[in-house]
């Protein structure tokens, strides 16, 4: 973030051990509520989800939210998480602990609004028909439709 020369914020629960310097322009929050959670969301410049090992699903919630919002991410790229979030596509996948590439994603959106606004704007259009409540609820009407022979 430091190099980046932009403000941070980290969203995580209160086990996670995360400290921010006095100097810092990072700010660690723990335990927020949905709506707060969203709001970060909303005026972030991306949504970044970083997860640390490829084992468990961390950050769906997360990344539908920033999809809906029109934010480009940027992402641990994990069989779990590219389930939402393709690679070039909704955001740029970075390997898992690879801090310098991290970097180098934020400052590639913070120069390139382009890029930026073609990501979020793609994640959106497929969050709208994918991810949306009418989406699922339409998947379940269309099994239960093919069960009843309609």
């Amino acid at each position: 973030i430091a190099s980046c020369d932009v403000d941070g914020v980290i969203v995580c629960d209160k086990d996670e051990k995360i400290v921010a310097s006095a100097t810092s322009r990072l700010k660690v929050f723990h335990n927020l509520s949905m709506e707060e959670c969203a709001a970060c969301v909303r005026y972030s410049l991306a949504n970044v989800i970083l997860v640390h090992d490829a084992n468990r699903g961390a950050g769906h919630i997360t990344a539908v939210m920033g999809m809906q919002f029109a934010k480009p991410h940027i992402f641990t790229d994990v069989p779990t998480l590219r389930d939402y979030l393709v690679p070039d596509k909704h955001g740029i996948g970075v390997h898992i602990g690879d801090v310098p590439e991290v970097t180098r994603a934020m400052v590639k959106l913070l120069h390139n609004a382009e890029l930026a606004d073609r990501l979020g704007q793609t994640a959106q259009i497929e969050a709208t028909i994918i991810h949306s409540h009418e989406a699922a609820q339409n998947r379940v009407f269309d099994v239960i439709k093919k069960e009843l022979d309609f």
